[in-house]
């Protein structure tokens, strides 16, 4: 629940000023967006950092209609000099993004920042790894509120 509480916060922010894919924060060349992961410690209560997230925009093309954007997406070791990378591309045509399940979520945890060194032995040195998801679902998130009047809270 959480974690679909901090993609909405973080999709949202980005939307406040964007009314068209060309001023989307993902979808300018350059921007670089980072993020952290937490997990619950294991011997206390509160939360641990074990990994950062960083995107990076490499490339914005206009085609067919919509905007493409490629980002690199790394993620961070917190107890080592570890990472992973990979590719994404994100879609936008007009009036919606279009974002992979998977894109806010990390890929890999490691060993060392779970556990305390020498605690656990394993012989790949990740806790947690997912293959990036082929024809994955997509979140559809429009551009602008259309026929929303106003907010109450």
């Amino acid at each position: 629940m959480k974690f679909l509480l901090l993609l909405v916060c973080s999709l949202s922010y980005g939307f406040l000023t964007a009314q068209d894919c060309k001023e989307h924060l993902l979808m300018q060349k350059g921007v670089q967006l980072e993020y952290s992961v937490h997990f619950p410690k294991l011997d206390s209560n509160g939360y641990k950092l074990v990994s950062r997230l960083l995107f990076e925009v490499n490339e914005v093309k206009d085609s067919a209609g919509g905007r493409w954007s490629s980002i690199t997406k790394r993620g961070y070791s917190v107890a080592e000099e570890k990472k992973y990378e990979r590719k994404i591309v994100l879609q936008c045509d007009g009036q919606h993004l279009l974002i992979p399940y998977d894109f806010y979520y990390y890929d890999t945890i490691f060993t060392k920042d779970i556990h305390k060194a020498g605690q656990v032995q394993d012989e790949f040195g990740y806790v947690i790894a997912f293959t990036p998801l082929t024809d994955a679902i997509t979140y559809i998130v429009p551009l602008a509120l259309d026929c929303v009047v106003g907010l109450t809270g």
